[in-house]
């Protein structure tokens, strides 16, 4: 809407209006408004709109829009509008005719354009708009030609006004900071540096400030300060380090002129880096000042703009040079108090440096001063060593130790170091002493604590030797699986024969007692691969929710027979325990071997064991204090305490106690405790021993506590029916004794049998005559293709195949990678035909 004073108005008012404002108009857009309203009245047109020349050549910017035409950006123009608004711009020829109406509906509308221009080096246009049937005639050209030169002048006042305001501004801001660097603190120089340059691409409408300056130990430049205007991002860290190599046009020009400007195309063909340089930064045009100390050059101060190409004034170079040479000044006072402040600072280090203690004393050991931070690490009062000789002042053993390093060092003229201990009120504390010669007859003595260095040292060959000893344990574990394995292998071959051997014999036969010794014989070396598997943490087999206290309960009668007749059996059981994720049958183990341990060790005297239950919660520094081989997590665990008042053990034996085959008993194996310490690691719990010789000894088992309701009830044996297989059966295994004895246990129960010696050879069978076979019994470690692999190449010919997984390992060894694949059953070997012959009962009917 018009403001009241200009509705109405003739032209000659309008130009009055403008000419007023064109006089105290304070900005650009007020005048530019002004222009407008004035032409809109003086017409009594549709509207009309300010052009005009920003950025650069061809970037045109709305500035007023007046009435019916709407606001609208460059960026909206038709191409047509664009192009007869650039070519009125710069022909500076009015022009007039019939275009579509700016306020963006279908009208056709009168548009007359005429050009200014309001600099040396801006122009613009200014375009009314009115209805289609109105022709303009000389007096509206002449008219707008008045609004035009108004507009003109008044924008030139406010541009010299500006630059004015500007350049004060900028030269007193200049002037402050000089003054500002004079009595600058060090630690403000770099947001000044910044000020600076924000100050700089303020006046001189630059996008970018930066500084590089160069590194004296390599012919190389670091972008040390950098300021970006609003909206610009910053390139700092992508051209942080700039070589001379490649870039000499620029360098060279700065060592021989103070200053240049260079916009892309300007730049010499020679300059190549220089421009890859500028096209990388997107930079349209550069402005620099050299930055010299004396005669060198030492970098250089640049402002860039992105967007257009300015006018590099005299003023904008000359007041850069002044800020370069002032900056430069700062730097060189920053760089000697650095020089200075690093030198202070050297020397304080090296006299704080000094560890705790200093004594100056003479050849003869005689302490003529001292330095001690801590008194409390002081051995005596200065009163009573000030002049007195070490000897008369330390005790004899470290006065000794102290001459002896005087006479070394008067003889070899070299620094000594000795280390010494003395008691204190603080404790027992380790001292290092240096001893240097400081003239011919002063010696500087320098102490060190290393009380925390000894602690550390310690704790670090105490941990040395707990790693060492996991190693060596793990290379027995894996060496004891290894033999089991092994081992199960060969006495599969006794058993089965024997048990073979037993169906056929009589029970009367002389010659089936012979056979019973030998599978008894057998059965007692199966148990020793199975302490050996428990030794090594491979023992685990089923694991669920156990009961501790049922577990002990259910064993009690048999715990009875286990302790000698002069021992007395006592549970301690907590009630309501928590379950834990364990195998019951190794639990078992692990309670008869403690058990029989303890029982050993009260001997034939009157003595008591106990068992003990419970549950606590246990944090990392109790859990350090616990034999594991693996990293226990602090939180609940559930205990199983075995106690006895026997012989007990002295802290050598405590060590020693879960080795292998290390035992104190002459009749003993040594591997009772080795197995529970391995069974116990395979379930992640811990064991802790208490014991001292005459008082008898106390091993604590600790397990992870589960939130799972422990299983309390054995499971149901399975009744004896008689049994009669029948159907083609393949055994897959790679010892012949193995395949042997196990075709005839299953010719024996009625099948036939194919074997093959291998993987390859299983499989190549069963894609021949898989519809006739019933079952595959495979064994789990072959050469070429193991059981893993067998059992998936079965599956791909028939997915619905019943495979049985035989192996000297124990089953969650050996089945873990099958769980939910499809496996039927599992036997460890060794195994008897009766436990076979249950096997493919249970396979075959489910």
């Amino acid at each position: 809407m018009l403001p009241d004073h200009l509705r109405g108005a003739t032209q000659q008012q309008a130009i009055s209006a403008l000419s007023r404002a064109a006089m105290f108009a304070t900005t650009l857009q007020e005048l530019a408004r002004t222009a407008c309203e004035s032409v809109s009245a003086g017409l009594q047109i549709i509207g009309s709109e300010l052009w005009m020349e920003q950025g650069g050549p061809g970037l045109l910017e709305l500035i007023q829009s007046c009435q019916h035409a709407p606001d609208r950006s460059a960026s909206g123009l038709r191409a047509e509008e664009r192009d007869r608004l650039l070519a009125v711009m710069y022909g500076q020829e009015p022009w007039c005719g019939i275009v579509p109406c700016p306020d963006g509906s279908n009208r056709q509308v009168m548009c007359v354009m005429q050009p200014m221009r309001t600099h040396p080096h801006t122009k613009g246009v200014l375009a009314a708009y009115a209805d289609a049937s109105s022709q303009p005639d000389q007096d509206v050209l002449f008219f707008l030609g008045t609004i035009c030169y108004i507009f003109s002048e008044g924008a030139e006042r406010l541009n010299r006004e500006q630059m004015l305001r500007q350049r004060y501004e900028f030269e007193r801001n200049l002037t402050e900071i000089a003054l500002r660097f004079i009595n600058l603190h060090l630690s403000d120089l770099d947001g000044e540096i910044h000020r600076v340059l924000k100050m700089l691409c303020d006046y001189a409408g630059a996008d970018r400030a930066f500084i590089y300056l160069r590194d004296t130990q390599e012919d190389v430049y670091f972008c040390t300060h950098e300021h970006c205007q609003p909206g610009v991002s910053s390139r700092r860290e992508e051209f942080y380090r700039v070589e001379v190599k490649g870039l000499e046009w620029y360098w060279n020009h700065l060592r021989k002129e103070r200053h240049f400007t260079a916009t892309q195309s300007s730049l010499p063909e020679t300059a190549i880096g220089e421009r890859a340089i500028l096209e990388a930064a997107g930079i349209k045009s550069i402005c620099t000042v050299h930055m010299k100390r004396e005669a060198e050059l030492i970098g250089s101060l640049s402002l860039s703009c992105l967007t257009h190409e300015p006018e590099w004034t005299s003023d904008v170079i000359s007041i850069m040079e002044l800020a370069a040479e002032i900056i430069v000044n700062a730097l060189d006072r920053k760089t000697r108090e650095d020089s200075l402040r690093e030198s202070e600072s050297r020397n304080r280090a090296l006299l704080e440096s000094m560890p705790d203690l200093f004594f100056l004393m003479t050849a003869d050991t005689t302490i003529v001063d001292y330095r001690a931070p801590d008194s409390g690490i002081l051995y005596a009062r200065p009163e009573e060593f000030l002049y007195r000789r070490m000897a008369d002042v330390l005790p004899e053993e470290v006065s000794g130790v102290i001459l002896t390093a005087v006479r070394d060092l008067q003889k070899t003229r070299r620094m000594q170091v000795v280390e010494y201990a003395l008691p204190l009120p603080r404790g027992l504390k380790h001292f290092e002493a240096r001893l240097s010669l400081a003239s011919s007859n002063r010696i500087v003595v320098v102490v060190r604590d290393i009380t925390d260095r000894k602690r550390q040292e310690d704790e670090r060959r105490q941990m040395e030797m707990r790693v060492l000893h996991a190693q060596k344990l793990e290379s027995l574990g894996v060496l004891a699986g290894g033999i089991a394995h092994d081992f199960n292998n060969l006495l599969m071959g006794i058993l089965g024969n024997t048990s073979l051997a037993l169906k056929s014999m009589p029970e009367t036969a002389r010659e089936t007692l012979f056979v019973r010794q030998i599978e008894t014989a057998a059965l007692r070396a199966a148990d020793l691969t199975k302490q050996l598997l428990a030794y090594s943490g491979k023992g685990r087999f089923v694991v669920e929710a156990v009961d501790l206290n049922f577990v002990v309960t259910e064993m009690s009668q048999l715990l009875e027979t286990a302790v000698s007749k002069k021992a007395r059996l006592q549970l301690n059981l907590h009630a309501e325990l928590p379950g834990v994720e364990a195998d019951a049958t190794q639990i078992r183990q692990v309670v008869m071997n403690l058990i029989t341990n303890a029982s050993d060790a009260i001997g034939d005297k009157n003595g008591l064991v106990t068992v003990t239950t419970g549950v606590m919660q246990s944090d990392q520094n109790y859990l350090r204090t616990v034999f594991s081989d693996v990293e226990l997590e602090a939180g609940r665990y559930v205990f199983l305490e075995v106690s006895d008042n026997g012989c007990g053990m002295d802290a050598e034996t405590i060590k020693r106690v879960f080795e292998p085959f290390y035992s104190t008993k002459s009749t003993g194996r040594g591997l009772g405790l080795s197995a529970v310490q391995g069974i116990v690691r395979s379930h992640k719990g811990g064991i802790k021993v208490y014991s001292e010789p005459g008082k008898g000894t106390t091993f604590k088992i600790i397990l992870p506590a589960s939130d799972q309701t422990p299983i309390s009830m054995p499971e149901r044996p399975i009744s004896e029916v008689p049994w009669r297989g029948e159907g083609l059966v393949l055994v897959a295994d790679d010892e012949e004794n193995i395949r042997a004895v196990v075709r005839m246990m299953l010719e024996e129960m009625g099948f036939q049998v194919i074997c093959a010696t291998d993987g390859r050879e299983a499989v190549r069978i069963y894609e021949l005559r898989h519809p006739e076979i019933r079952l595959v019994l495979l064994d789990m470690t072959m050469p070429e293709m193991n059981g893993e692999e067998t059992f998936w190449r079965l599956r791909q010919i028939n997915p619905g195949v019943r495979v049985i997984l035989s192996s000297g390992y124990n089953e969650q060894d050996a089945t873990s990678r099958f769980a939910g694949k499809g496996l039927a059953g599992f036997l460890q070997k060794p195994y008897q035909l009766h436990q076979l012959e249950e096997r493919i009962r249970q396979v075959l009917r489910g």
